[in-house]
């Protein structure tokens, strides 16, 4: 677990570093030069395309757990010391929707 953490802690330490020079990259003028990548550039890539795979998965198998359990608790509580789920009424102002109405109104009216 400790290595976990001195990992996790590690990841940070560089992320705030990567975050740096970007935001200072930012601050520059871009040039039209491609540069040829390298192994390491294939690499990263390979790794990003994957993560971002995996986690498309994972939200996927997140929404289906969560809807099971959903499902499962039905109109109830919820599952004693597991979970609950309560359905709500939301309201909320959709301005699209309301210039939408707003336009019919005017073209019927």
């Amino acid at each position: 677990m400790s290595d976990m953490i001195a990992d996790i802690r590690q990841m940070l330490e560089d992320l705030e570093d990567a975050r740096q020079v970007v935001q200072d990259l930012c601050k520059q003028q871009c040039t039209d030069i491609l540069l040829e990548p390298t192994s390491d550039d294939f690499k990263l890539l390979e790794r990003l395309l994957k993560i971002k795979e995996e986690q498309e998965y994972l939200a996927i198998e997140t929404e289906l757990i969560e809807s099971r359990l959903k499902k499962r608790i039905g109109t109830s509580a919820g599952l004693r010391g597991l979970a609950t789920w309560k359905t709500q009424v939301s309201r909320r102002y959709d301005e699209k929707l309301f210039r939408e109405s707003i336009r019919i109104c005017t073209v019927i009216c």
